[in-house]
């Protein structure tokens, strides 16, 4: 969670992804808290990452 302050604070419109396989983890349960555009739970498949980046720069 360092490394997404610090590169928002190089490029604040920048697009991130958290992955995290501890479902139980806050981050997860509010992303954007912590700095990050979207989610996705370990394990995902391909399509699920897919998706979740898509999503991600329609917005």
């Amino acid at each position: 969670m360092e490394t997404i302050w610090k590169l928002r604070e190089i490029d604040p419109d920048i697009k991130a992804v958290v992955a995290t396989g501890y479902l139980t983890h806050p981050v997860l349960t509010d992303y954007r808290q912590y700095g990050f555009c979207g989610d996705t739970a370990k394990p995902f498949t391909m399509d699920e990452l897919y998706k979740t980046v898509r999503e991600l720069l329609k917005s």
